[in-house]
């Protein structure tokens, strides 16, 4: 990203961050890397894809570049790419944050979101797991600037490369809105 692009949205992440949080923000730095955990982190994340900026989410916590990685998915309609695999819907965000990397465990998500001008919006979600005891108390999102994405496919964007994160949110389970259903990993 661009030095005065990551700038103003440090900038911004700050702003908001102020606001909306006050003293109930823990701001930690890690080799450079910034972390941030927030009381109500669905509303930073609506606000930061109203800006313009991508979610990733795995329940591991990375504090170096983001490296590309093949996705364990059997239904995926592109085919399984050595790639990081970037959303601009939270949701999804939020639920790879809390399964995303987790051995053994098979996942499945589908959604009906609308982003429009200053509202995100869902409708028909579903979330999930072929075992619930599997799924993590807490995970993390890598917020990224879409000049970090090499392509966009079937509405995921896709980087083929190392890519440094602006900012990390952790989120907790509780924090997750919707619930996450068990499925029969041997049922297509």
């Amino acid at each position: 990203m661009k030095d005065e692009e990551s700038d103003i949205f440090k900038r911004n992440v700050q702003e908001i961050v102020g606001e909306l949080y006050k003293e109930r923000v823990k701001k930690i730095k890690e080799k450079e890397v910034l972390f941030y955990r927030l009381d109500e982190p669905e509303v930073f994340l609506n606000w930061a894809v109203l800006n313009n900026f991508l979610l990733h989410g795995s329940t591991r916590k990375i504090v170096e570049n983001l490296k590309p990685y093949k996705a364990n998915d059997k239904i995926k309609e592109s085919g399984n790419r050595l790639a990081i695999y970037i959303t601009r819907v939270p949701m999804v965000a939020m639920f790879c944050a809390l399964t995303g990397g987790v051995d053994g465990l098979a996942r499945r998500h589908s959604s009906h979101t609308k982003i429009v001008q200053d509202e995100v919006s869902y409708d028909e979600m579903y979330f999930g797991v072929s075992d619930i005891n599997k799924v993590a108390s807490g995970g993390f999102i890598y917020i990224l600037g879409k000049d970090q994405v090499d392509e966009e496919a079937n509405g995921e964007f896709l980087a083929y490369r190392e890519v440094s994160p602006l900012a990390i949110l952790e989120i907790n389970k509780k924090d997750f809105p919707f619930d996450i259903n068990i499925f029969d990993d041997n049922v297509n």
